[in-house]
């Protein structure tokens, strides 16, 4: 194996994207975003992106839904769904705590009750939080 292939195995995955040197705007502002940033993101993995209001988590989210970033591989599928299609189908008065049980343990593997709890703790869900209907959070909570 090449020593390129052993090192982009390290991080548990092929690496698929690197963008070195990430400058994010938004829109007419003169202060970036993000600047001097890396993107990297690896097969296999799964990703979350956190910050507080107006940081650019949607601008990021939308320019690696577009491919429009330089080193970005157009090859590449990219899926982007914002929490509005997330949450179609989804009975507005489930608690939180039930709804982030039931994504968790849709995916490829399931979450563990402490692992679910620490995550959503991280992010500033409390318990008043994670007991409320889901249709009555936030855009961005839900």
């Amino acid at each position: 194996a090449e020593a390129g292939g052993a090192a982009a195995e390290a991080g548990g995955g092929a690496l698929l994207v690197s963008v070195p040197n990430l400058m994010l705007m938004y829109g007419g502002s003169p202060v970036p975003l993000l600047k001097n940033a890396r993107l990297e993101l690896r097969r296999g993995h799964r990703y979350g992106v956190i910050g507080a209001n107006g940081t650019g988590k949607t601008t990021l989210m939308s320019r690696v839904a577009k491919k429009d970033m330089l080193g970005f591989p157009q090859d590449l599928r990219v899926v982007h769904l914002r929490h509005e299609q997330i949450l179609k189908g989804i009975d507005p008065k489930l608690p939180a705590r039930d709804y982030a049980r039931t994504r968790s343990a849709e995916g490829e593997q399931a979450a563990e009750s402490a692992d679910l709890a620490r995550a959503l703790s991280d992010v500033g869900f409390d318990e008043e939080l994670l007991g409320q209907a889901v249709g009555t959070l936030s855009g961005g909570r839900q």
